[in-house]
C-alpha cells in the first residue's frame, strides 16, 4: 500500500511543479485517502497531505476552497500537535495566503504579523521561517496594490537575508527578482532598465526555455504594457507564448495566460480583430481544462468583451450581432462571477460596464 500512494504523490509533486495545479488536486485527494488509511485521519501524514492538496487548490485558483481547506486543517493541528508546533504554524501562513488570494489581504497581513510574533518568540529574529513569514507579508502588501510599502518590506527583508544568510543564497535572489519586478511598476526608466537586464541576465544563465527566465519576461512585458511601449510589450510576450507552448503544451495555464495578456498588447494597438481571436481561443482552452470559472478565465472574458465593447461602439452595422455576442459573453460572466469570489477589480469593472451598456445585462 505505501509503495501505491508514494507513487502517486511523486505524480502529484511533478503535476504541481509542472503547473498542472488541477490535475494535483486530484492527485492529493488520492494520497490522502490512502494515508488516512495506512495511519489515521489525525496522522501527521494525513495532515500534511491535506495541507499539500490546499497548495494546490492555491495553484488552482480555487482559493474559497483554499480556505475552507487550511482553516479546518489548522483546527485539527491546533487540536492534535498543539499550537507551537511548526506544522500548525505553518498552516496559519498558507491560511493566510488562501485568505490573500481570495480578496481579503488587509486581513491577511494581520494574520501574518501575528504568526511573525510567534515565530520571533519562539524561533529568534534570524531563523528561517522568520525571513519566510517577512517575505510573505511583503507580497500580501503587493497583493493589496500598496506599491510603495511592498517596497520597503522587501528591501528590509534583502538587507536581513543578506546579513544573515550571505550573498549567493538563493532566498536572496528570489527577493531581488521581487524586488526588480515591483520598482518596474513604478513607471520610472531606470527601474524598467533594470528589469531589461535582470531579464538578459537570466537568459544568458539559465537559457531562452528556463521556466523562471519566462516570468521575468512575462512581467517585462506588463512591464512594457504599463509604460506605453506596446510593440516591445507584444514582440515580447509573443515570445513567451511561444516557448510555453512548445515546453508546456497550449492547455497549461501559463501558456493560457500568456496569451490572455497578449490579445490585450494586440488591442493596445488596435488590433482588435486579433485580439478577439486570442481571447475567444484562451476562454476556449479554459474550458477545456475544466476552468471555465476560473479567475484567469472570468478575466479572460472580461477582455473580451472589452475587445467587442470597442467594435460595439465603433460599428453599428454590426452592433446587433455584437450585441448577441456581448450579452452571451455577459450572462456567462456574471453567472461565474456569482458561483466563484470574483477579484475586487473585476466586480468594480463589471459594474461600471452594466453602467454604461445597460442593455447588456437584459435577460
Amino acid at each position: 500500500m505505501a509503495e501505491k500512494w508514494l507513487d502517486i504523490a511523486e505524480r502529484a509533486f511533478s503535476e504541481l511543479k509542472n503547473g498542472s495545479a488541477e490535475i494535483a488536486v486530484g492527485l492529493c485527494e488520492q494520497v490522502i485517502f490512502h494515508v488516512t488509511e495506512q495511519y489515521g485521519e489525525k496522522s501527521r501524514e494525513a495532515f500534511r497531505w491535506r495541507g499539500w492538496k490546499g497548495k494546490a487548490l492555491i495553484e488552482a485558483r480555487r482559493f474559497v476552497e483554499a480556505e475552507e481547506l487550511f482553516g479546518k486543517l489548522l483546527e485539527d493541528r491546533w487540536v492534535n500537535l498543539g499550537p507551537e508546533d511548526e506544522e500548525t504554524l505553518s498552516t496559519r501562513g498558507n491560511l493566510a495566503e488562501a485568505v490573500a488570494r481570495s480578496g481579503r489581504p488587509i486581513e491577511a497581513i494581520s494574520a501574518l504579523q501575528l504568526l511573525l510574533d510567534d515565530r520571533i518568540r519562539l524561533f529568534g529574529p534570524d531563523a528561517r521561517v522568520v525571513l519566510t513569514t517577512l517575505g510573505k507579508i511583503a507580497h500580501m502588501y503587493d497583493l493589496a496594490g500598496n506599491n510603495a510599502e511592498a517596497v520597503r518590506r522587501y528591501e528590509e527583508l534583502h538587507s536581513r537575508q543578506y546579513d544573515i544568510l550571505g550573498p549567493d543564497h538563493p532566498d536572496l535572489f528570489v527577493t531581488e527578482s521581487n524586488l526588480i519586478v515591483l520598482k518596474s511598476k513604478a513607471k520610472d526608466e531606470n527601474d524598467l532598465s533594470q528589469l531589461e537586464i535582470f531579464v538578459e541576465d537570466c537568459l544568458l544563465e539559465l537559457g531562452p526555455e528556463d521556466p523562471f527566465l519566462l516570468i521575468q519576461q512575462h512581467h517585462l512585458a506588463s512591464a512594457y504594457y504599463n509604460d506605453g511601449r506596446f510593440v516591445e510589450a507584444l514582440a515580447t510576450i509573443k515570445s513567451v507564448v511561444e516557448k510555453r507552448s512548445q515546453i508546456f503544451g497550449p492547455m497549461d495555464q501559463r501558456t493560457i495566460i500568456s496569451i490572455d495578456f497578449q490579445s490585450i498588447c494586440k488591442l493596445a494597438l488596435g488590433d482588435a480583430d486579433s485580439a478577439v481571436l486570442d481571447l475567444r481561443n484562451a476562454i476556449e482552452l479554459w474550458r477545456a481544462i475544466g476552468m471555465e470559472n476560473d479567475q484567469n478565465s472570468l478575466q479572460s472574458q472580461a477582455n473580451l468583451i472589452n475587445a467587442l465593447l470597442h467594435n460595439y461602439t465603433e460599428n453599428t452595422e454590426d452592433s446587433s450581432d455584437l450585441g448577441v455576442e456581448l450579452r452571451q459573453r455577459v450572462g456567462q460572466l456574471v453567472e461565474g462571477a456569482s458561483k466563484y469570489e470574483p477579484d475586487h477589480h473585476l466586480k468594480t469593472w463589471l459594474a461600471k460596464v452594466e453602467q454604461q451598456f445597460p442593455e447588456l445585462f437584459m435577460v
